[in-house]
């Protein structure tokens, strides 16, 4: 069921105390001194909380000051803030001050970037014992030195190699690269081992049917209509090992066939074979991870990712003709060197690990993506208006991020808009991050709301968190403004932050979501 998307950016503020009469910070949070806090009283607090229709947002905003006199506020995001940023004539506030958005013009994202999420990075490729270290930041090779794997290192994961959430990864082969087409039905070979969360994770072995070298190529769309009828050959999730229920192999021919396996450790299973109908001479295995429990959270902690190796089919003529994988390395791209894009699919949907850039045997790919959509509109688009807040009339912009002519949400979109960096000064004690947001995001419905921020430190920046310390999604249709916001605390010990606001649509979990919404 499709709902219209008003999830927005009315307004912004940025907010950081200092506490210049005592301020403890450790590197390691576990010996990290107490806050020491006097509260404010609710009718001393300045800033706009106290204007503004409670949302989600109920801190005390009392951060960690010894007495309110001691305590200094600076205002960050203002109108236009950005766009001081990046040339560098930026000055904090030191009166409460937000952006409204108005000063911009229509239709664009001022100065805020955006980032279109549902497009993966491309995690398949061959793995090379010399060229990682084993165990460390790479699996070994199940056989020989190289392998086919879907995963990476992240040294910010909590398990570093493996696979991350919200992936889409789609690897193609084409199994007949010296026949052309196959005479009868064939098998085909592989070693492997799978790891996945139990029936949230998946991976689909899908034919491309009628003797086409091609036909569904990076399409998200095809692939997910096959997986929705069950037209799929294979389905693995969970941890496979050897004594895993076809996991050795199975004849897809007789209908689909279901690999499945409860959590625990898996091990590899070594030339499984499948019988395939003649007609599928392109095949795709398809990988698909959700939000939650993967290598990248560690809340999935079996396996590194997919890992495939010694592929061959039994009719190309001969035992050299019949492997499809086996050791080889991946081409090179003769302009620059790095990968060879697969031309047969967009610009970055795919990059050739064997064949050429215009008839690749296989190749690594993802789905386009959906699209940034956001973008600001005009107040008066708010499908019930709010007669408690000014954001109604033609005059005041909001940031919308769905379709650009009916606002409904679009399937699969996965957007963000993200703010410019900001400095933070030695000393600071607290950050909050204060925005209005209008909902209708109907409940168990697909779609939800989170915003996330990431710190630099130590040279470096790290991967992008949750406001809401533990996570958590936003869902609802209230249909009214509201106000929300999180502190910040990891942002205390960084040397800048950055804050992302992104709209997602996702498979609900009820059992996992219950408690956050």
């Amino acid at each position: 069921m499709r709902k219209t998307l008003f999830a927005m950016l009315g307004l912004v503020a940025l907010g950081l105390w200092a506490m210049p009469a005592l301020a403890a910070v450790s590197n390691d949070p576990g010996k990290a001194p107490p806050k020491v806090s006097e509260p404010i009283p609710l009718d001393n607090r300045a800033g706009i909380w106290q204007s503004r229709a409670e949302g989600n947002y109920k801190g005390t905003l009392s951060g960690a000051l010894i007495k309110q006199a001691q305590a200094t506020t600076t205002w960050y995001l203002y109108p236009g803030a950005c766009a001081e940023r990046a040339a560098g004539t930026w000055v904090p506030r030191t009166t409460a001050q937000a952006d409204s958005l108005n000063s911009y013009a229509l239709g664009s994202l001022g100065p805020y970037g955006s980032a279109d999420q549902s497009l993966s990075e491309i995690l398949w490729h061959f793995s090379d014992n010399a060229t990682c270290t084993t165990n460390v930041n790479c699996p070994a090779a199940l056989a020989g030195t190289r392998m086919l794997w879907c995963g990476k290192f992240d040294a910010n994961w909590v398990n570093k190699f493996g696979y991350p959430n919200l992936s889409y990864q789609i690897l193609y082969l084409n199994t007949a690269p010296i026949t052309g087409t196959h005479a009868a039905n064939y098998t085909i070979t592989l070693t492997y081992n799978f790891s996945s969360e139990f029936n949230y994770d998946y991976e689909w072995l899908i034919g491309g049917g009628g003797d086409l070298a091609d036909p569904i190529g990076n399409s998200r769309a095809q692939i997910d209509a096959i997986v929705a009828a069950a037209g799929y050959l294979i389905q693995w999730t969970g941890s496979i090992t050897p004594a895993t229920t076809n996991a050795t192999g199975a004849n897809t021919t007789a209908g689909a066939v279901t690999v499945a396996s409860n959590p625990g450790a898996p091990a590899t299973v070594t030339g499984a074979t499948f019988t395939i109908d003649q007609h599928n001479k392109a095949l795709y295995l398809v990988f698909k991870s959700d939000c939650l429990f993967s290598s990248e959270d560690g809340l999935w902690p079996e396996g590194h990712g997919q890992q495939v190796d010694n592929v061959l089919v039994n009719d190309q003529g001969s035992p050299a003709n019949n492997s499809l994988y086996a050791e080889e390395v991946a081409p090179v791209n003769p302009i620059g060197g790095g990968p060879l894009p697969d031309g047969t699919v967009g610009v970055g949907g795919g990059i050739v690990l064997k064949g050429t850039s215009g008839a690749p045997l296989i190749s690594a790919r993802v789905p386009p993506g959906v699209g940034t959509l956001w973008q600001l509109v005009q107040g008066n688009n708010l499908p019930t208006p709010d007669i408690c807040t000014p954001k109604n009339t033609t005059t005041d912009l909001i940031f919308e991020g769905g379709n650009a002519s009916n606002f409904h949400t679009v399937p699969n979109q996965f957007n963000s808009v993200v703010t410019c960096s900001f400095p933070i000064p030695a000393g600071v004690a607290s950050v909050l991050a204060l925005w209005d947001e209008y909902l209708d995001l109907p409940r168990f419905q697909g779609y939800v709301q989170y915003s996330e921020f990431r710190i630099h430190k130590d040279g470096a920046w790290g991967n992008w968190d949750n406001t809401s310390p533990g996570g958590g999604v936003v869902t609802g249709a209230r249909q009214s403004w509201g106000l929300d916001g999180d502190e910040l605390g990891a942002a205390t010990q960084a040397d800048s932050v950055q804050i992302r606001y992104s709209r997602r649509s996702q498979q609900l979990r009820r059992r996992r979501l219950r408690g956050a919404l």
